[in-house]
C-alpha cells in the first residue's frame, strides 16, 4: 500500500506541472484556448479516474454476494430504483 501512495504522490507532482507546460507548447503551435482546455480537462478526468481504489473496482469486476446486496441498496438509495 506504501507504494501506492508514492505513484499517486508522484502522479500528482507530474499533473501540477503538466498543465502550464503544456498549454505553452500547444499555444505555440496555434491550438485555440477551448481546444487546450479541453485537452487539461480530459487529463484530468482521466488522473481522477485512474485513482478509484482497487478494492471498488474488485468489487464490481469479483463481487461476493454481501457486496452486491450492499451495492443494491446503495444504487436504490440514489436512484430510487431497484436493480
Amino acid at each position: 500500500m506504501r507504494g501506492l501512495d508514492w505513484f499517486v504522490f508522484c502522479v500528482a507532482d507530474v499533473q501540477t506541472g503538466f498543465g502550464p507546460f503544456v498549454s505553452v507548447y500547444l499555444t505555440t503551435q496555434k491550438w485555440t484556448q477551448i481546444d487546450i482546455g479541453l485537452i487539461l480537462s480530459v487529463a484530468g478526468l482521466v488522473a481522477l479516474a485512474a485513482q478509484v481504489p482497487g478494492v471498488e473496482v474488485a468489487t464490481f469486476c469479483d463481487p461476493d454476494e454481501t457486496q452486491l446486496q450492499k451495492r443494491g441498496a446503495q444504487f436504490e438509495q440514489l436512484t430510487g430504483k431497484k436493480l
